[in-house]
């Protein structure tokens, strides 16, 4: 990693450790560097600790992730006069004038000597050519920027201005709305606490009641443990229309898993529930949709789909055959909560627009707090 940019080396080190990390993270730090660069603090911004700081504050989540990125900036040594030298020559053309040699000298002493304590000491390129990206001869004109190793003890952080290659590596990680963790802290939210099973826990008012009553106590009064007897039906839209979304819907199947809920179960469909569920997104697993809802008959239905808000359409016989289900589903189900992942600005003119308005439902958009809100409703609790 001594020739590549220290910031990138880290956040390659860390997706390489599998910490969840996207592009938009290292663009973050990016902005954060050049924003303190441009507010005149190179001296505080070009040392290990502000660097290392900087990616504990954007890139850690947890105390193990912390520990990571320390391991990752302790095996990282300060570089030698050779590849601060190697740096150099890369970054600068051949062409380079006179009176930039002396700083570049002045470079390489500083990464050979880390007891000194010299400030940042940058190097200007030949002239870019009029697009600004390469010189006449060829080669790429850029700007670097070096501060020693010395007090800090930090690895000099290199800042060329180099137009975007063509062979960059970049590393895509799908984002939920909300992963499958925070979804599972949510549905602790859903109780139905009843009392069921063997009388294990012992309970005081009722033996003292009875001492009370009668005088004279022979065993104490036992009474059942309380348990979370709610029960919860999700149904999700696999539809063409709902890909983007395929990544939540893998968090809120995971998310059950997690959950502590005994009585839940997803199901599948395609943009309408109808006779047919699938027990997989792929649609496959058919169940017949009448017997899934017996068993779940008094649970509360959650449905998760973009109603037509996706593709913009209003159908009329999706309307139609979304009423009918709901209607069913309204005289059986506890409560029914319809949660959108599209917008409520896209919702008019579509489908979603008709739903939201169909008595036997609530609709929700799909953020953190419309999900607590769809949780109390789906428990009873109705919300303004």
């Amino acid at each position: 990693m001594s020739q590549e940019l220290l910031l990138y080396g880290v956040f390659r080190s860390l997706i390489e450790h599998q910490v969840p990390l996207s592009v938009s993270d290292y663009l973050d730090a990016v902005r954060a560097l050049d924003m303190q660069v441009r507010a005149d603090d190179i001296a505080t911004v070009l040392t290990r600790r502000s660097v290392r700081r900087l990616c504990e504050v954007l890139w850690t989540r947890s105390p193990e992730e912390v520990r990571l990125l320390h391991r990752i900036f302790d095996g990282i040594a300060p570089p030698t006069a050779d590849e601060v030298a190697a740096i150099d020559a890369r970054f600068s053309p051949a062409t380079s004038s006179a009176s930039t040699a002396a700083p570049s000298h002045g470079r390489s002493a500083a990464g050979a000597d880390s007891s000194s304590a010299v400030g940042p000491v940058s190097t200007a390129a030949a002239s870019p050519s009029p697009s600004g990206s390469r010189s006449p001869s060829g080669e790429v004109a850029v700007t670097v920027s070096f501060e020693s190793a010395g007090q800090t003890g930090g690895v000099p952080l290199p800042r060329p201005v180099l137009p975007p290659a063509d062979d960059a590596a970049w590393v895509l990680q799908p984002q939920t709305v909300m992963s499958a963790r925070a979804l599972a802290i949510l549905w602790r939210r859903y109780r139905r606490m009843t009392r069921v099973g063997p009388r294990a826990e012992f309970d005081l008012d009722a033996t003292v009641a009875a001492y009370v009553r009668r005088g004279l106590l022979d065993r104490p009064v036992m009474r059942a443990r309380r348990t979370n007897s709610a029960r919860l039906l999700i149904l999700a839209d696999a539809s063409a229309s709902m890909a983007p979304w395929h990544p939540f819907l893998a968090a809120l199947a995971e998310s059950l898993r997690l959950s502590r809920l005994r009585f839940c179960d997803l199901y599948y469909f395609a943009n309408v529930p109808r006779r047919t569920l699938f027990a997989t997104p792929l649609l496959t697993g058919e169940l017949p949709a009448r017997e899934v809802m017996t068993s779940f008959q008094g649970a509360g239905l959650l449905i998760v789909s973009d109603a037509g808000a996706a593709r913009g359409v209003r159908n009329r016989m999706r309307v139609r055959q979304t009423r009918d289900f709901i209607a069913a589903m309204a005289q059986q189900m506890r409560a029914v909560v319809w949660v959108n992942p599209m917008p409520p600005g896209r919702w008019t003119g579509t489908t979603a627009e008709a739903v939201a308005g169909m008595a036997g439902v609530t609709t929700f958009p799909l953020d953190p707090a419309s999900m607590i809100r769809a949780v109390d409703v789906l428990r009873g609790t109705r919300t303004s």
